[in-house]
């Protein structure tokens, strides 16, 4: 299975909220970061976020609806 960048986040925390909505609308996500970066600097860390390449387009219809895990209902 083929995994394609679908987002690049500035942080850990972001990347994990992106990963945590997309694995809400039930897409495999995951990600890749330099690790002992993301320890020592977890704030300021380059995240990329990862679906497989046939979720590639339901994932960025998700992401451009603009909500977070934690948004209200009404959306972000």
């Amino acid at each position: 299975m083929d995994w394609v960048v679908i987002y690049e986040a500035g942080s850990l925390l972001e990347g994990q909220l992106v990963q945590g909505r997309l694995d809400s609308e039930g897409i495999p996500a995951r990600l890749r970061y330099e690790a002992l970066h993301a320890v020592l600097a977890p704030v300021s860390t380059r995240v990329e976020v990862l679906v497989p390449a046939e979720w590639a387009a339901a994932a960025m219809r998700v992401l451009a609806s603009g909500k977070t895990p934690d948004a209200p209902e009404g959306g972000a």
